[in-house]
């Protein structure tokens, strides 16, 4: 079995986050989850490693040291909180969950 890269599973030996895996790699919520690339609004597309907003179905992380802030209502599986999640205005929603 080969990585999106080509690269045999078989000789990778780190995770996303640089850590030692197992005969059987543990596959944690990063390797699948959208990614905060900058410290910028959850509804901007280029805060986000898929340069597109959160949905539903995604698990969030809001990575080191970046800064994320919500003015209306956002969307979301989980959230992961490396960096910091700003709810900015009282009609600021976050929808955990679906």
């Amino acid at each position: 079995m080969v990585g999106i890269t080509g690269t045999p599973l078989s000789t990778i030996t780190t995770d996303f986050d640089c850590q030692a895996r197992g005969a059987v790699p543990e596959v944690g919520a990063d390797e699948f989850g959208i990614i905060s690339i900058a410290t910028g609004s959850w509804t901007v597309p280029a805060t986000w490693n898929l340069n597109r907003v959160p949905i539903s179905s995604d698990v969030v992380i809001i990575d080191t040291p970046h800064t994320v802030t919500l003015n209306s209502t956002g969307n979301a599986k989980n959230v992961l909180q490396k960096g910091r999640l700003i709810l900015n205005s009282v009609s600021a929603l976050l929808r955990l969950g679906f």
